[in-house]
């Protein structure tokens, strides 16, 4: 179903929270990866999952009535993704509104029967959030499927932009279509949209070459605005480094930093924590 609407946002005991939308699995031609129904199927799931990336438009219209336009200067979302969604499951997505002087907030989503699909915070300026915090905790694996992967430099520097046609394409399958999507911003051009993004900084050659017949997932996502936003039809410079492997009963854990510069000028616009897991179970390393 596309979302040809405007976010109707509702305040109530100090929580700000939008509409009820159903997620929508937009990468379910993916084959072979855990949005492709029939491999999801063979790992246990009813279906094949939403990706995280779909949750992460819920909470733009949030963050830019709690924070402003600033928000997309300098602030930023810090999310962990916790219980899957199948194709047209609803979800909605909720913040705590911040008390005056306070920078960063409790964001989460949930779906119909009161469990979190995705938890973390909205941010404004340089906090430290719970992603940081989880990295900073995890224990250093070698593992399998990871074993041969180096911290450092994370594939070649890459030189891309988002494109406006593009980007209007997606509309109808952008959860929250906000207009400066589209349109012009106060910054001039339309700003980039968090799917745009997701395509621009996924190292996505890359991490499909560790174990090109194994399943990945993501298991958080921070967008740290620093000089932004990121406007689209401008050319930038995406950085991306692994900075940590870690493991868990289930899975590896790669963790990859990348950073966003205007290509002209070097100019940094933003910065992305990520936190990728790769399945045992469906990789032939552990068979």
């Amino acid at each position: 179903m596309p979302y040809d609407r405007t976010s109707i946002l509702t305040r109530a005991d100090g929580i700000c929270f939008g509409e009820r939308r159903e997620a929508l699995n937009i990468a379910a031609a993916s084959s072979g990866s855990i949005h492709d129904d029939e491999k999801a199927a063979e790992l246990g799931y009813q279906g094949g999952l939403v990706s995280g990336l779909v949750h992460n438009e819920q909470f733009v219209p949030i963050a830019l009535d709690l924070f402003g336009p600033a928000w997309l200067e300098r602030g930023g979302f810090s999310l962990a993704y916790r219980t899957p969604t199948l194709d047209g499951e609803p979800v909605q997505a909720f913040a705590r509104v911040p008390v005056e002087g306070e920078a960063q907030v409790e964001a989460w989503s949930q779906n119909d029967a009161g469990q979190r699909v995705a938890d973390g915070v909205l941010f404004l300026g340089d906090t430290r959030t719970p992603l940081a915090t989880r990295l900073a905790a995890s224990q250093p694996a070698e593992g399998r499927i990871l074993r041969d992967v180096a911290l450092g430099p994370f594939g070649p520097q890459r030189r891309l932009r988002a494109s406006a046609d593009v980007q209007a394409q997606m509309r109808d399958t952008t959860t929250e279509p906000i207009d400066w999507y589209f349109d012009a911003s106060p910054w001039g051009p339309a700003v980039a949209s968090t799917r745009s993004l997701y395509r621009m900084l996924e190292p996505r050659a890359v991490t499909e070459a560790v174990d090109p017949m194994g399943v990945r997932v993501d298991a958080g996502i921070e967008i740290r605005f620093v000089d932004g936003p990121p406007l689209v039809e401008v050319e930038y410079v995406v950085d991306c480094e692994a900075i940590a492997r870690g493991e868990t009963g289930k899975t590896e854990v790669l963790w990859l930093r990348s950073v966003m510069r205007e290509a002209s000028n070097g100019r940094v616009v933003l910065e992305q924590l990520m936190e990728k897991r790769w399945m045992k179970g469906a990789s032939a390393l552990y068979r």
